[in-house]
């Protein structure tokens, strides 16, 4: 989790992204076969950072469906 559990719609913890960080050594490290998820903040601003960071699956739910547009969000999250 990027954000407190519990409620939606927070903003993203950057501290999230060192704690990505040292997951992602880990796994590698250790030739985990595993992936690395991150669920809370997720934007068309925070996604980027966390799959630099090294998450491979990202949950966005606030971003998307209390935005105006869902499909312009959903495409704003397609940056590969």
């Amino acid at each position: 989790m990027s954000v407190e559990a519990g409620l939606g719609g927070q903003k993203f913890n950057p501290h999230a992204l060192h704690k990505i960080k040292f997951l992602r050594d880990i796994i590698h490290h250790r030739h985990l076969k595993c992936r690395l998820e991150v669920d809370g903040g997720i934007t068309a601003e925070t996604a980027p950072l966390c799959v630099q960071a090294g998450t491979d699956i990202l949950v966005s739910g606030s971003y998307i469906f209390k935005g105006r547009n869902i499909p312009e969000s959903v495409k704003n999250l397609r940056f590969f």
